[in-house]
């Protein structure tokens, strides 16, 4: 399947016409007319634009379309690249963390230990500290005691 084609059936799955596909991603409808129509030279002949660097990264960004598919260099139409939660649905976040459930909490229970070995070493350098502060507190009371 060639670029013409799949720029036909990406606005056909858009559920768009080739006027409003043009404007969502800033060329005019004769631009997408070219990708998808092309245009007749002035032999006559029929010339098949191709979109420009810009033209493909808007189509792939703004509609979440896998640049490998409009390239002709897969058959997945949409992008599986989400980006943030507020990408995914309710029932596909559940559905991974019941999947995934195990190694969700074997990966917090390590971030866990992590953190209270952290804890443990800030809270024993405080401790060394607090004690070191009281020798030198004492051996201050001790000194000002022997000049008296």
């Amino acid at each position: 399947m060639n670029t013409e084609a799949r720029i036909k059936n990406i606005i056909k799955e858009l559920g768009l016409n080739n006027s409003s596909f043009a404007k969502k991603i800033g060329v005019s409808p004769t631009t997408i007319d070219g990708y998808t129509k092309g245009r007749r030279n002035s032999n006559g002949d029929l010339i098949i634009s191709q979109p420009s660097f810009d033209a493909i990264y808007k189509i792939c960004s703004i509609f979440h379309i896998n640049a490998e598919y409009l390239l002709g260099l897969s058959n997945s139409m949409f992008n599986n690249n989400k980006n943030s939660l507020e990408d995914y649905n309710y029932s596909e976040v559940l559905d991974y963390l019941l999947e995934n459930r195990n190694e969700i909490v074997e990966k917090e229970k390590e971030k866990l230990e992590l953190t209270f070995d952290v804890l443990g070493t800030i809270y024993q350098k405080n401790k060394i500290e607090e004690v070191n502060n009281k020798v030198e507190e004492l051996k201050g009371l001790i000194k000002n005691k022997n000049l008296e």
